[in-house]
């Protein structure tokens, strides 16, 4: 199974490994999750949680809180399930 590597641009060390995953396994996965719907129309308002969501990708991007913090929520508002 081959793997991503995840990279700090900030100090060069390892965020982690992603599994790669070809096209089929991709739209396996999103078909499974239809049957799971209910879960989407729970609201992702907890402060905390996009705060956490906001670290990791700092630690993958390099980008500054503030630029990562205004990304998530403009993600979250986009979300169409």
């Amino acid at each position: 199974m081959a793997k991503l590597t995840s990279i700090n641009p900030g100090n060069e060390r390892v965020v982690g490994l992603v599994k790669i995953s070809i096209k089929n396994e991709v739209v396996d996965v999103f078909k499974r999750a239809k049957k799971f719907s209910p879960w989407s129309r729970i609201p992702f308002e907890n402060q905390k949680e996009k705060e956490e969501l906001a670290k990791i990708i700092i630690l993958e991007m390099g980008k500054p809180l503030k630029e990562v913090l205004e990304e998530v929520r403009g993600t979250l508002e986009e979300i169409h399930y």
